[in-house]
């Protein structure tokens, strides 16, 4: 029993390195080869851990080790299953909103990091619920943590600004 207990807890090691170092260590496991939509980190330390635990369980109420190995690799393999599915549904719940140019215009946001004269600051704003931050250039030096409003939209992630002070 005490061999699948430390497998389980191999399992939450890798698991907690996964969510430490994030995409890190799925960038350096080369998952792609095996599949690397439906295998990750995450998945691995799944499967990992139930098997260990789940043959514990086994063990400790049967007694026999080929039971243990068999239920230990049938909780791997839905806890992986599991583990897969969600981060496949975490992954692709994102927005694929876009706001357009005519919504920008006008808008008000709040200047997140200085925009000095001619240069490139980034202001913060929200459209239709969704939390925006843009580049911001202007004409004039803005202070993080003012008021401006976007006059022109000079790419898909950069705006003209000018501080609200000058409109009022």
């Amino acid at each position: 029993m005490t061999t699948f207990l430390i497998i389980g807890a191999v399992g939450i090691v890798i698991l907690l390195l996964s969510l430490i170092l994030g995409d890190l260590v799925d960038a350096f496991s080369h998952l792609d080869a095996i599949g690397g939509e439906y295998v990750s980190t995450a998945v691995i330390a799944a499967f990992i851990g139930a098997l260990g635990f789940g043959g514990a369980l086994v063990m400790g109420l049967t007694g026999s080790t080929g039971w243990a190995i068999g239920a230990g690799c049938g909780a791997g393999v839905l806890f992986g299953a599991g583990a897969s599915w969600l981060t496949r549904v975490l992954k692709g719940s994102g927005s694929s909103y876009t706001p357009t140019g005519s919504e920008l215009i006008g808008a008000e946001a709040h200047v997140i990091s200085p925009i000095p004269q001619d240069g490139m600051g980034q202001i913060r704003l929200s459209v239709h619920g969704h939390l925006l931050t843009l580049n911001a250039r202007s004409q004039s030096p803005v202070e993080a943590g003012e008021r401006v409003w976007i006059s022109r939209r000079l790419s898909p992630t950069a705006v003209e600004v000018s501080p609200v002070a000058a409109i009022e």
